[in-house]
């Protein structure tokens, strides 16, 4: 499944936006608001890498892999809250 070879590190993921329809733009929409919440202080990154692994795999079995692709691509534009992760969260 590609969302696990994401998220191993072992696929980039695509630079191009995957054409998705409008429910699972919606979808990916809905997700990065949520995850963004959670990208920086006071969370730390393991919650955040949690979050966003389960997020992932809800859009890759509900909307496929090109709706967990999109997402990826949408996060690593989304700022760090704060500049930085909570360094005493015990990561």
């Amino acid at each position: 499944m590609i969302t696990q070879a994401l998220k191993s590190g072992r696929v980039a993921p695509s630079k191009k936006a995957p054409r998705l329809n409008s429910e699972a733009a919606a979808a990916v929409a809905s997700a990065k608001a949520s995850l963004a919440s959670q990208k920086g202080y006071p969370w730390s990154q393991t919650e955040y890498n949690c979050a966003l692994a389960s997020v992932m795999d809800h859009l890759a079995s509900q909307h496929g892999d090109a709706a967990a692709q999109e997402l990826m691509r949408q996060m690593e534009s989304v700022p760090v809250r704060g500049g930085r992760f909570n360094p005493w969260s015990g990561d």
